[in-house]
């Protein structure tokens, strides 16, 4: 079959000092189908201070771009929602880069998340090639309740696009059932792949711990509602009185400058046992779940998890929540451990249940890896996002 021309959107993409979900599950995906021949093109934002640039990088053209100043008419939006006008901003410049691959032949679909709507001007102004929209979550995700009316007009933007999409892809049936309801959008048009793992960047598994070593602890996300952080917290002491030595590592940004001393003050005595590392980078925290006993996702919201399937591909006991995706990678004690959202009794009891017994963390994480070969690797996932991507490259586009 002839190869795809394909252009991967991603505002973060490696080597990105913040890395995140998306980058990571991009990135993955560019490098998988530039192996299986296909002609493939990354829109990402230069950081900092840096000049645009378009650089090779393993065998992927990646388009580095800066926002734009606002169109004429638009500068007071700016004013009164700076997070809304730099998306547009954005967006513009990445239209921009669409419409002059496009001119040079080198694109027949495009990607783009529907976070931040970073293809939302193409479908406003030049979509002149067909468009995938890929569910990783939304703006709403992140919130509780419907929130202000500057966080209506960013749903507003996320749910146009979506809507303005040629196929939609899903990183799971828990963002699909979400977007579906919240966006208006019917079920059937929504396609879920789940996310690739690529187990060589994984390492080598290291399951169990040397003897006598201190237990540590492990949780990765943004210190934040959503991510369960306060309830990690308030779940430390229980786990404390029963293994009192037991380390907690934290790898991710604060929400808010106050995130990390709420989450002390929720420990109590015990956040002298708790290392706050901040962002790390992603090779970093890949090392930090290979020498870990347990890795910890106390999730409220979560799109799918890559964090977890990381943690698993790394051979580790991981413990996760209920009504996420997560549940869509982890069957309860056999391939690691879940329980309700919010509740700090049940995550202690489990990481106590896994510090107790190493046969289980043991049987855990081994089924855990396998999990990973048998369902999520980069050889499994790709061929469906091939699937997709052709029935989207032969879609009419409104002209």
């Amino acid at each position: 079959m002839p190869a795809l021309r394909i252009c991967l959107l991603s505002q973060n993409y490696p080597p990105s000092t913040h890395l995140g979900g998306i980058g990571v599950v991009v990135h993955r995906l560019a490098a998988g189908l530039s192996a299986a021949g296909h002609r493939v093109h990354v829109i990402a934002r230069a950081e900092g201070q840096d000049r645009e640039s378009t650089q090779e990088q393993d065998g992927v053209t990646v388009h580095r771009v800066r926002p734009v100043a606002l169109p004429r008419g638009l500068w007071r939006l700016e004013r009164l929602h700076p997070t809304l006008g730099f998306r547009i901003r954005y967006s513009v410049r990445v239209n921009q880069q669409l419409q002059a691959l496009i001119a040079q032949g080198e694109m027949g679909v495009v990607v783009s998340p529907d976070y931040n709507g970073e293809a939302w001007w193409f479908t406003r102004v030049g979509k002149r090639v067909p468009l995938v929209v890929s569910l990783h979550g939304p703006s709403f995700t992140a919130r509780q309740g419907r929130g202000s009316w500057r966080a209506r007009l960013e749903d507003w933007l996320e749910r146009d696009l979506v809507n303005r999409a040629d196929r939609i892809h899903a990183v799971s049936g828990n963002i699909a059932d979400l977007v579906a309801e919240r966006f208006h959008v019917l079920r059937q048009r929504i396609q879920v792949i789940h996310n690739p793992m690529d187990l060589q960047a994984m390492g080598a598994v290291r399951n169990g711990s040397p003897a006598g070593a201190t237990p540590c602890v492990v949780y990765a996300g943004r210190l934040e509602h959503r991510k369960g952080a306060d309830v990690l917290a308030r779940a430390i002491p229980l786990v404390h009185a029963r293994h009192p030595q037991t380390q907690f590592l934290l790898i991710g940004r604060d929400s808010a400058p106050s995130t990390a001393e709420r989450m002390r003050a929720l420990a109590g005595g015990s956040a002298n046992r708790m290392r706050f590392l901040g962002q790390q980078p992603h090779a970093q925290v890949l090392a930090h779940y290979r020498h870990s006993t347990v890795c910890v996702f106390p999730s409220r919201v979560e799109p799918f998890g890559t964090v977890g399937l990381e943690a698993m591909a790394c051979g580790k006991p991981v413990v996760a929540t209920t009504g996420t995706g997560f549940v869509e990678m982890i069957e309860h004690g056999v391939s690691g451990l879940l329980v309700p959202p919010g509740d700090a009794d049940a995550l202690a009891g489990q990481i106590i249940r896994l510090l107790d017994d190493a046969a289980l963390r043991h049987r855990l994480g081994t089924q855990a890896r396998a999990t990973i070969e048998r369902q999520f690797t980069t050889a499994q996932i790709l061929p469906q996002w091939e699937v997709l991507l052709r029935q989207a490259a032969r879609a009419e586009v409104p002209r």
